[in-house]
């Protein structure tokens, strides 16, 4: 069960910071589009990032209890 724990807490932990990543690269939009566009591109990597870890905890609750 501690095992089961600790991953949870590991993926937690990487959730949020992926999430921190996303809201400080959003804060670098600016007037310059070549530069938003770079920055759009990372968002968008970092948005699939979150999305791929939000399966993995899903993944790691539906099998908590088996």
């Amino acid at each position: 069960m501690e095992t089961k724990n600790i991953i949870l807490a590991n993926y937690s932990t990487a959730l949020t910071n992926i999430v921190g990543n996303f809201a400080i690269n959003i804060n670098a939009l600016n007037d310059n589009p070549d530069e938003n566009s770079a920055t759009v591109k990372t968002a968008n990597v970092l948005l699939e990032s979150i999305r791929s870890q939000i399966v993995l905890i899903q993944q790691a609750l539906d099998g908590y209890n088996s």
